[in-house]
């Protein structure tokens, strides 16, 4: 629920505890509720923004599964490091890029990537060690599939 200034203002008012000289100054009472006024106004003001602030900042995040063709692997994965490692070090909307194998075929891999936006996806897809990395690794995978998500929710403590 968002109110206008003047709503939460008459709101205030009516529960007494409208501004004026007596609530600024004297008793601990008037203390009290100018404390309770100024912490209504910075919830009814503030809070809003914050939440469409948050709402803007929903990350990209996009998951893929390559097949490498056997014998391969360990040349996929130094394109696929070296391809990361500048990305996430050079690209500011690069927010984490994830590669892990699966244990019971390492052939495999599960990339994991976000990105403060589309655009930033988009930037990183026009970079030249994006490029290098599809150049290198055109024809070491036997099968490519992506995943477009949408957040539930992101946590993260690795470092």
């Amino acid at each position: 629920m968002v109110l206008s200034r003047r709503t939460a203002m008459k709101a205030l008012a009516m529960m007494g505890l409208g501004h004026s000289r007596e609530n600024v100054s004297g008793s601990r009472g008037s203390m009290k509720r100018a404390l309770i006024v100024g912490l209504i106004a910075v919830s009814l003001f503030l809070l809003p923004a914050a939440q469409g602030h948050a709402a803007e900042e929903q990350p990209l995040v996009r998951m893929a599964y390559i097949t490498v063709k056997p014998g391969l692997q360990d040349a996929f994965i130094a394109a696929v490091t070296e391809g990361m490692r500048t990305s996430v070090r050079t690209e500011p909307g690069v927010l984490a890029l994830y590669c892990v194998a699966d244990k019971r075929n390492p052939d495999a891999l599960i990339f994991f990537e976000m990105y403060t936006s589309e655009q930033a996806y988009q930037a990183h897809r026009a970079t030249s060690h994006f490029k290098k990395y599809i150049e290198t690794t055109k024809d070491m995978s036997l099968a490519k599939s992506l995943l477009e998500t949408v957040p539930v929710e992101l946590q993260d403590k690795w470092r």
